[in-house]
């Protein structure tokens, strides 16, 4: 009876678990999408005010508020994307991309709610799925809009895309601590000194692993925290 027992509990042990990692997948894109749509959709609402307030700005509103809601629609094929190969299912759907334009575009659809944002780049190709990159470089710089400066005081950020196929995203804020730089690409680890927690930098670190790149941090020469994503420049 005792060898029964146990036999029955190693058996609906593995029979479990497979029910338990799904589960577990379907929590961390649920906390995922919330993440990740939540600044696009605060930015839909400043849009939505603008127009209805400003006659002399509805049209240019407008038009982003399009650019942002076709945003949103990328940003959730990306999220299934990630599921799936998070699951196993799928693979990152790898083409020729242009880091430099690929980052000035994030840039430009970007509130920076009156925070500076300089960006400087050296054209080079990579190799990359355009939609999770655009996600990583996003996250990047949402981060550094948010924690990348003192409060009551704008931020001034700098992105730089070098023909090596590396970004560095460059603050002024107070930078991480050290004790939190191993495992601030953890998910819901913040380096901010209000110790707010979110999924941005987890994220970017696991599409650069994806992609068979790396994401470090360092302390920035602007005094604060900067951000390196390094990926494999296409060869010729």
């Amino acid at each position: 009876m005792a060898l029964s027992a146990a036999a029955g509990h190693l058996l609906s042990g593995r029979a479990i678990r497979p029910a338990l990692t799904a589960l577990r997948q379907q929590e961390e894109f649920l906390a995922d999408a919330a993440h990740d749509l939540r600044t696009p959709a605060a930015s839909l609402r400043i849009l939505a005010e603008t127009a209805l307030r400003d006659d002399a700005s509805r049209d240019a509103a407008l038009e982003r508020t399009v650019r942002l809601a076709d945003r949103m629609g990328d940003l959730i094929d990306g999220l299934l994307t990630r599921a799936r190969m998070a699951a196993g299912v799928s693979a990152p759907d790898r083409q020729p991309v242009r880091l430099d334009q690929l980052v000035e575009a994030v840039v430009d659809d970007t509130e920076t709610g009156g925070h500076r944002v300089t960006v400087r780049t050296e054209p080079v190709v990579v190799v990359a799925d355009p939609d999770l990159l655009r996600r990583a470089v996003a996250n990047l710089l949402g981060n550094a809009l948010v924690h990348g400066h003192a409060p009551g005081r704008p931020a001034e950020v700098e992105l730089t895309v070098t023909a090596d196929a590396t970004l560095t995203v460059d603050d002024a804020g107070p930078g991480v601590p050290r004790e939190l730089a191993d495992s601030l690409f953890q998910r819901f680890r913040s380096g901010s000194a209000s110790g707010s927690s979110g999924l941005g930098l987890s994220i970017a670190s696991w599409v650069a692993h994806a992609h068979g790149g790396t994401l470090d941090v360092a302390t920035s020469p602007r005094g604060g925290a900067r951000f390196t994503l390094r990926l494999a420049p296409r060869t010729k």
